[in-house]
């Protein structure tokens, strides 16, 4: 419509990929928040993950990071991490190398899981 009276939109925001791009844009900025929050306040947190593969097969590990905000505790979407295998090796790797690429230390961590499987048929 805005094309139609005249002006010029330019072709960065109609392109295909531009809700994504404008999607990973915000979920990095959030992601940067949060890790100065954690930061400067010395807070605690705790990781919770999730594998779910899409209907194009593609594994993915979803990371979520909970904490107390105003004495109330938050969980925060923190990253969605493509995946290729799924040993428990793996995905340690995948998590500390998340967590480290944003500048959280993981000295002191402690991994504890409890596994789940469900399959919807």
């Amino acid at each position: 419509m805005q094309e139609l009276n005249g002006l010029s939109m330019g072709s960065m925001l109609t392109s295909h990929n531009a809700a994504a791009e404008v999607a990973k844009h915000i979920a990095n900025e959030m992601q940067s928040e949060l890790v100065a929050y954690i930061l400067k306040h010395g807070s605690k947190f705790s990781v919770l993950v999730d594998e779910s593969t899409d209907v194009s097969q593609q594994q993915s590990l979803i990371v979520y990071i909970r904490l107390t905000f105003d004495a109330k505790p938050c969980n925060y979407f923190f990253d969605l991490i493509p995946i290729a295998t799924t040993t428990a090796e793996a995905l340690e790797q995948y998590l500390l190398t998340s967590l480290e690429h944003a500048g959280l230390t993981v000295e002191g961590l402690s991994m504890r899981t409890r596994y789940v499987h469900t399959s919807l048929k």
